[in-house]
């Protein structure tokens, strides 16, 4: 027992306990199934005349079992249908994961994961919304949203608009140096590390395609950003943020304004199997109290080389910024979707939030997957692959981290991700749930 709690102790920050999936299922999917055809699976009353004529005897339990199925056939739809929206007139699949877990020392957290899609047109959806709400019982709230509008016409264009936004009060964010002295920060006992804070951002991408090719999107890109941050000094014994004092330390307010170029020649954007997609882009930022200036430029490479079920998915990300910068920016990078803090993210699995805050970043994360046959159950129709590898590794000025991990990816009725994965980063381990796939 005792190394059960201990385990739980340790990995508590990751470990999502998941009470149960709840995906909404529309329908209008069933009339438009984009995998198979309508009745392609057969019922439990199409059997054949042979099989009745071997129940013979016991035909009043052959009928029972009829009718059960009938009965779980018919709930299932009961239920599916209850679960059937309109948005503002349209047909729409909402979706839904129920969030559960604890930080060591900071409380119980519970919220919800959730997706609407509107599937009045297909490829590509009207527009898709989601939601992440968390709350804990010492008062801290993470709530996060992002709004995809793949295409909507203006001026003879067809742009696409990306809108993300996101409140943190919280307790468990961390901050352990910059440089070579963060190594051994690293290590130091996490009440040090941690610092409160309340993070208020919010912004934009606008991608709008020239159409120079039949088989791929070309263009160019702006973006807006706006972050506003207050931190407050967690341990009465003092914090490695406080005895350090970044810039920034203390929080503050920036506008950051962007402009790039993107070549996009994927099959899709989700468990993409071929293709390739480029960005390249230029922000520049100001603090509002200081007025310092910092300029950050992004390259991301991602590529796709499949054969038969198995695919290579790799990104390569160069990012750097110059100038002043608040510290809360130099964990993360830029680009069309950019990325809070690459920590933890898809492309550095292994690590703990926070770890990095450096301004040069050179990332190569490559994930070898094996994809599976579509499936449908309970009314759901999903894609399945298993990422059987990955590996990422990176440098941040003149540090070096790496990490391995492994995992599975569900793709729910083409527009619900939900990834589980295990992985270790240079003495970390972290199993986490995510529900968006940065390649």
């Amino acid at each position: 027992m005792s190394f059960i709690t201990k385990y739980l102790r340790r990995f508590g920050p990751q470990i999502l306990l998941i009470h149960a999936l709840t995906i909404a299922h529309s329908s209008i999917a069933d009339t438009q199934a984009p995998y198979f055809p309508k009745n392609a699976f057969p019922s439990i009353d199409e059997t054949s005349q042979e099989n009745q004529t071997e129940i013979g005897a016991d035909d009043s339990l052959y009928k029972e079992i009829q009718g059960l199925g009938k009965e779980i056939q018919a709930g299932v739809k009961k239920v599916a249908k209850r679960r059937n929206m309109t948005c503002f007139g349209d047909p729409c699949i909402l979706q839904g994961f129920p969030l559960m877990y604890s930080f060591p020392d900071s409380g119980f957290f519970g919220g919800v994961q959730a997706n609407i899609t509107n599937i009045s047109r297909s490829d590509p959806y009207t527009y898709s919304a989601n939601l992440r709400l968390v709350r804990s019982d010492t008062r801290q709230w993470l709530i996060q949203s992002n709004i995809d509008i793949p295409e909507f016409k203006i001026l003879g264009l067809k742009p696409r608009l990306k809108l993300r936004g996101a409140f943190f009060r919280s307790t468990e964010f961390e901050y352990s140096g910059q440089g070579q002295r963060s190594k051994a920060l690293a290590e130091s006992e996490r009440s040090l590390r941690r610092y409160s804070l309340e993070d208020l951002r919010g912004g934009f991408t606008t991608l709008i395609p020239i159409n120079l090719y039949k088989k791929a999107k070309f263009g160019t890109y702006f973006s807006y950003d706006y972050a506003t941050l207050e931190t407050s000094n967690y341990s009465t014994s003092g914090s490695i943020l406080y005895d350090d004092q970044p810039f920034g330390y203390e929080g503050g307010t920036i506008r950051v304004i962007g402009v790039g170029l993107y070549y996009d020649a994927r099959e899709t954007e989700v468990l993409t199997r071929r293709g390739e997609m480029l960005e390249w882009g230029l922000r520049a930022g100001v603090e509002e109290k200081s007025k310092a200036t910092s300029y950050r430029m992004t390259f991301v490479d991602r590529r796709y080389y499949s054969e038969n079920r198995w695919t290579l998915a790799h990104r390569l990300t160069l990012d750097g910024i110059f100038g002043t910068a608040p510290f809360w920016i130099l964990s993360g990078v830029g680009g069309v979707d950019p990325i809070r803090d690459v920590s933890s993210s898809g492309i550095l699995k292994g690590f703990p939030g926070g770890r990095f805050h450096e301004k040069i970043k050179v990332m190569e994360s490559l994930e070898l997957r094996l994809h599976q046959n579509d499936f449908a159950a309970l009314g759901q129709r999903g894609q399945l692959s298993l990422m059987l590898a990955a590996l990422d590794a990176a440098f941040f000025n003149e540090l070096f981290a790496w990490s391995f991990g492994t995992g599975v990816d569900l793709f729910w009725n083409k527009s619900f991700l939900t990834r589980l994965y295990y992985s270790y980063g240079q003495d970390n381990w972290a199993i986490r749930l995510r529900f968006n796939q940065e390649f």
